[in-house]
């Protein structure tokens, strides 16, 4: 309890003199932002918001300004922000105040930047602006040593903590991120990646079956959730891509695999999100991505969904992918097709709960502006409409016309071998 009572102590004082330095800090002179910084950090659309609120209000711990201290249960966490900042500022070997006042200068020296990352913002000012920035970023680099340093407390929240620091609306601009971990945690760890630090605490919810992801340290990523979001684009060359497929195959996974189609799991780490058709006389695959459903599936994709649709010019991959999930699965026949090829991992939930979880993401996928797999659907068209798989729709669709017309064919050419012979005299 004596323990206990210390440090609230300690964490008063760190409080107080958080404040302290954030009123004493030089205010810059009024100018015009020198910058073009566009908003990335965006509120969700109402129609998406109204239809499923659970998945993008957090409800643990608040991040960035657009949540702040407004929800209980996310003001419950507030005071254990500031025990996490008083362990994390602990453990680096320099005066407290001296390394707060490197980090709020850090932050003050950028508030029109940070101001202009927000589409909307409320009523903040730059005090309260910079104190909830320094906050923030130390708690998300404090939760990551907490883990690596195997935290048992820590351990046990984090999957909650990192469904929050995934929602649109949770964020802060990556820079500030960047510029606290310059300030503190390469103290600590010198040769530590911020990128692999933030890799490290998302991992927990990927929605895809990867056992390594990597991505590019030296990029400029906007927040966490555009990190997550760059995760899935091709490492090389952007893939064709344009036209939704309104008037191509619309034929489900049941369907094509009556048509001879076998679907795989995608292994190519370079394009994680790839679909790709292969056909040949004696085998025919569409490679997909390999998908895990699990309870963080919805949060991570709903939130993905919003930002494509919020954000111009950015690649839709992931409402490519739930768009052409909801031309598959059009029953849950089609379901099971894909989770016996291995590129659906049910984990244990039913068939009707993956049914229902790929059809609530298609709610919101409705508005897209490009399909990243209109060169596999465009092949598949021609293969079902045209090709061998309409052959074996349409003559080898069950066990018994496929009997028949084998026998059929049988039939055929022996007499076509009787009337030859018939004919030469033979």
């Amino acid at each position: 309890m004596a323990n206990d009572n210390a440090v609230h102590v300690e964490v008063d004082v760190i409080e107080d003199a958080v404040k302290n330095i954030l009123e004493c800090v030089e205010k810059r002179q009024e100018q015009p932002p020198t910058n073009k910084t566009l908003p990335s950090i965006f509120t969700v659309p109402s129609i998406m918001r109204d239809a499923n609120p659970r998945f993008f209000k957090p409800q643990m711990v608040s991040i960035g300004p657009l949540h702040h201290r407004e929800d209980e249960k996310v003001q419950e966490y507030e005071r254990r922000k500031a025990t996490y900042l008083h362990d994390y500022l602990r453990r680096i070997n320099s005066p407290l105040e001296e390394t707060l006042k490197a980090c709020v200068r850090k932050v003050n020296a950028s508030m029109d930047q940070i101001r202009a990352c927000y589409a909307e913002i409320k009523r903040y000012s730059d005090v309260e602006l910079e104190a909830m920035m320094v906050m923030d970023a130390c708690f998300i680099l404090e939760c990551h040593y907490k883990v690596s340093e195997q935290d048992e407390e820590t351990l046990s929240l984090i999957p909650h903590l990192v469904r929050d620091l995934v929602m649109l609306e949770n964020q802060i601009p990556f820079f500030v991120l960047r510029d606290m971990f310059k300030c503190t945690y390469l103290k600590l760890k010198p040769r530590a990646s911020l990128t692999c630090i933030v890799l490290d605490l998302i991992k927990i919810i990927y929605p895809f079956d990867y056992s390594d992801l990597h991505i590019d340290d030296d990029k400029n990523y906007s927040h966490v959730l555009d990190l997550l979001h760059k995760l899935f684009r091709p490492k090389y060359a952007s893939p064709p891509t344009k036209n939704a497929p309104q008037s191509l195959l619309l034929f489900s996974a049941a369907k094509l695999s009556n048509a001879g189609l076998k679907f795989k799991p995608n292994q190519d780490a370079d394009f994680r999100m790839d679909m790709k058709f292969e056909s040949s006389w004696s085998n025919t695959t569409l490679t997909m991505p390999k998908l895990r459903i699990n309870i963080d599936t919805e949060i991570v994709f709903h939130n993905l969904i919003a930002y494509e649709q919020c954000l111009r010019n950015v690649d839709s991959y992931i409402s490519s992918y739930v768009t052409a999930m909801n031309i598959l699965v059009d029953r849950k026949e089609d379901l099971q097709v894909l989770v016996q090829s291995k590129v659906i991992i049910d984990n244990g939930y039913d068939d009707q709960y993956a049914f229902d979880l790929l059809r609530r993401l298609w709610e919101d996928a409705t508005i897209i502006q490009d399909f990243t797999y209109i060169s596999a659907w465009v092949k598949m068209d021609e293969y079902c409409n045209h090709g061998f798989g309409w052959i074996r729709q349409t003559y080898f669709s069950g066990k018994w016309s496929y009997i028949a017309s084998v026998s059929g064919l049988i039939i055929f050419i022996l007499t076509s071998i009787q009337t030859f012979c018939a004919i030469r005299g033979l």
